[in-house]
């Protein structure tokens, strides 16, 4: 029986192939460095890898990103150390933040002063969970207790909980007539919430509200009544709500990658008004594109509908702190609202201690009055807002947290109405 060479060639890579062993890597060991508060037995959940499985550098390069989206770290990075030629173990070294952090933030525009003062830590416990005490100072005085986590042990549920007042004087608005009211919104609040994967998570909640409006101006008009100047109205609630999320953010120190989606709804009934209920959906998505080594493009839409009844108290507002800078304070109200923000941020400057950024923006809004419709308000620009502006942010590199921003926005339909909002936090 004879053979060809290429046929003798062939056999012998066969069996050289045979005689090779191929070794897997597993993981013996996984070890957190340069943790003080932090539990280890939180962050296991959040690695794509555990004890006893096959190395994958793609995977551990995920689970130091997963870290990272905790936005509890200034820094975090994972890499591969072998044991001997079959086992390794995983190192993830971290730099802690200082979470137990005074909170000091004053911002405003015009005449209007948003002071807030308290205490936070966002590393309760090493859990990742949120305590604080909270003052604010926006007219009047609020405060607020809150504590929250992002899970209960080892089950997928979380929780939050907050008690609180919360005192302004907000503008009404009765037909051509506007009046100042003092609000005081008294409250305790629970809520529970269950991740069904990493990324997506449901929630439900209630509130038990105490709430009084006592009208500064001059006498109005209201539902066939009178509100006389000077008169309190007093209304005891009951809130349901419910939020689904997904949540696909990356967080990449100053930058961020991604996109997150919250649709949430509350009912609302007044204990001494059952008759008049009150609903109101909306759903809030958010992304943020990077542009090269130093820009991303980030952009808002928020679309909300509530029971559309004729009541100067509707909870759709256009205000510069909230959705539209340079607008002003609480300009109008509605029972429906169509928020566009885009916003393009550039680093100038990454210093050992700081970032500072450059941004350039854009805010749209359309609301929809109490009783009326959107395709109105759009058509004839009816209660339709249109900013634009510039503005700067300066981040720390060693306190969480701790960015202060100003933003300059002009009407683009008038350019003589502008507005600066100096504020604490990034806007969206």
């Amino acid at each position: 029986m004879s053979y060809s060479i290429a046929t003798i060639r062939c056999l012998a890579l066969m069996l050289c192939l045979l005689q090779v062993k191929v070794t897997a890597q597993k993981i013996v060991a996984i070890d957190f460095e340069n943790l003080n508060r932090t539990k280890p037995a939180f962050l296991m959940r959040y690695l794509d890898l555990q004890l006893g499985q096959i190395v994958d550098s793609v995977s551990v390069e995920q689970s130091a990103q997963n870290l990272r989206n905790l936005n509890l770290f200034l820094s975090v990075d994972g890499s591969i150390v072998p044991v001997d030629s079959t086992h390794v173990k995983l190192v993830f070294s971290f730099k802690e933040s200082n979470y137990t952090y005074p909170i000091f933030s004053v911002g405003g525009f015009d005449d209007k002063l948003n002071l807030s003062l308290g205490v936070g830590d966002i590393n309760f416990r090493g859990r990742g969970e949120s305590f604080g005490l909270l003052y604010q100072y926006y007219d009047r005085h609020s405060f607020r207790l809150y504590h929250s986590s992002l899970f209960l042990g080892k089950s997928r549920f979380g929780h939050e909980f907050s008690l609180g007042k919360l005192s302004t004087v907000e503008p009404l608005y009765f037909n051509q007539q506007t009046n100042l009211f003092n609000f005081d919104n008294y409250h305790a609040s629970a809520g529970i919430h269950y991740s069904l994967t990493r990324h997506f998570r449901i929630g439900v909640g209630t509130m038990y509200m105490y709430e009084r409006y006592l009208n500064r101006g001059e006498n109005v008009l209201f539902d066939e009544g009178q509100i006389a100047s000077n008169s309190l109205i007093e209304l005891l609630k009951v809130q349901m709500r419910t939020y689904v999320q997904l949540n696909r953010i990356n967080y990449l120190y100053e930058r961020r990658q991604g996109f997150q989606n919250t649709l949430s709804s509350e009912s609302i009934r007044t204990i001494d008004y059952p008759e008049v209920p009150f609903f109101r959906i909306s759903n809030e998505f958010k992304s943020y594109w990077l542009l090269g080594h130093s820009g991303v493009l980030n952009f808002r839409n928020r679309i909300g509908v509530s029971t559309n009844i004729q009541s100067p108290f509707s909870p759709f507002v256009i205000d510069g702190f909230l959705n539209i800078r340079g607008s002003g304070d609480r300009v109008a109200r509605g029972t429906g609202e169509i928020i566009v923000n885009m916003e393009y941020t550039h680093t100038l400057v990454d210093h050992d201690w700081f970032y500072l950024m450059a941004n350039a923006f854009a805010d749209i809004g359309y609301l929809r009055p109490a009783g009326g419709s959107f395709n109105y308000e759009i058509k004839n620009n009816e209660n339709a807002f249109y900013y634009s502006g510039i503005g700067l942010k300066l981040q720390s590199k060693k306190f969480y947290n701790s960015l202060i921003r100003i933003d300059f926005g002009w009407n683009l339909s008038d350019t003589k109405q502008s507005g600066v909002v100096f504020g604490f936090g990034n806007f969206f």
